[in-house]
């Protein structure tokens, strides 16, 4: 079975996800405490990166040259 265009640049996705969560991590901490807003985070990572295999390109996108 061939990779996916979204499997082959999972570690990619997966650290601007990191990065991203690093900033709503400040947000969330204040509001509901450190151990939720990391089960949060840590459940929704795992819930995104159990979507990266499926995901299809979107309409109309391609992946750049070299890819």
């Amino acid at each position: 079975m061939t990779e996916s265009y979204y499997s082959s640049r999972r570690g990619q996705l997966l650290r601007e996800f990191d990065d991203l969560a690093g900033r709503v991590r400040r947000v969330f901490v204040p509001k509901i405490g450190v151990g939720p807003t990391d089960e949060m985070i840590a459940e929704t990572r795992r819930e995104y990166d159990a979507l990266i295999p499926g995901s299809p390109m979107s309409a109309g996108s391609s992946p750049s040259p070299g890819s």
